[in-house]
């Protein structure tokens, strides 16, 4: 039996058996002195491998981690990629709703200033309609505080207490309205001009007289003449009124069929045309 390294013959007991090429060598020619050779066991001498094996077994061993480590790379650079496109995908996906919800904001916001408007108009046209509707009544009072009594003739009445006012007014026709409280149903009264309406409407506020100052068997209880107000203006002065107590207004009155607010004795008076003007009590 030869050595594979020097080729010089070898004693089977003094030589190495390499597992892995099956081939036998002095153990000096191996780099292993006698004393280490000596130390060795059967199972470590029966697992032994030359230096040349050892070599190729650590380059393979190199290369398949070198493999291996490509591999991994080569993942985390295709798992990097992928996310990196479905981060770019994300990025468009989020933009194109960011700019829908624009789209929708703005138009929301068309929307909101056009029903703004449109509101504005409907309140200004419902005014216009209702200063017609107002000029209708420019002849017309409103009496409240009046018992009802049997087979009563309201333009009798009416013309009797614009007498007892010292006021000759013609009084064209007369009739009771309903209202919430069915025993103190208005008079309504129609005169034949407005001047007789502001002169009738004008010295009731000025005496203030109980039922029973104008008839002697009527209750105590007090009269009032207004003008005649449409729906729209009645309802307009009572949320006028309502609003004024809040903000702390000293004065809401009337002046003929208009509305008139004024805080104090400093500011200025502001009419009240529509709910719109209501934002003007501040």
């Amino acid at each position: 039996m030869n050595c594979g390294k020097c080729r010089d013959e070898l004693i089977k007991e003094d030589g190495l058996f390499c597992m892995e090429c099956k081939t036998c060598f002095h153990h000096y020619c191996q780099g292993m002195n006698d004393n280490s050779f000596g130390k060795m066991s059967k199972n470590t001498k029966s697992k032994w491998v030359c230096s040349d094996c050892k070599t190729e077994w650590n380059n393979k061993k190199g290369n398949q981690s070198n493999s291996d480590k490509n591999d991994e790379i080569k993942q985390l650079t295709d798992s990097v990629k992928y996310m990196s496109d479905k981060f770019d995908q994300f990025n468009l996906t989020v933009g194109k709703i960011l700019n829908e919800m624009k789209e929708l904001r703005d138009q929301n916001q068309k929307l909101f200033e056009k029903n703004e408007k449109l509101s504005t108009e409907v309140q200004q046209l419902k005014a216009k309609i209702d200063e017609l509707d107002q000029k209708s009544l420019e002849n017309a009072v409103e009496i409240t505080g009046i018992p009802i009594m049997r087979n009563e003739d309201c333009k009798s009445i009416v013309q009797e207490i614009s007498e007892k006012l010292e006021i000759n007014c013609d009084v064209l026709k007369a009739y009771r309205i309903t209202t919430k409280h069915k025993t103190d149903m208005k008079i309504i009264a129609w005169l034949s001009n407005n001047n007789d309406r502001n002169r009738l409407v004008t010295e009731a506020k000025k005496n203030k007289w109980a039922a029973n100052q104008y008839r002697g068997d009527w209750p105590s209880s007090k009269i009032y003449i207004n003008n005649h107000l449409t729906k729209f203006r009645r309802l307009l002065l009572w949320k006028t009124k309502t609003l004024a107590k809040e903000k702390g207004y000293k004065y809401v009155w009337m002046n003929s069929t208009d509305i008139l607010v004024r805080k104090d004795e400093n500011t200025k008076v502001t009419r009240i045309y529509d709910e719109i003007d209501l934002n003007k009590i501040i």
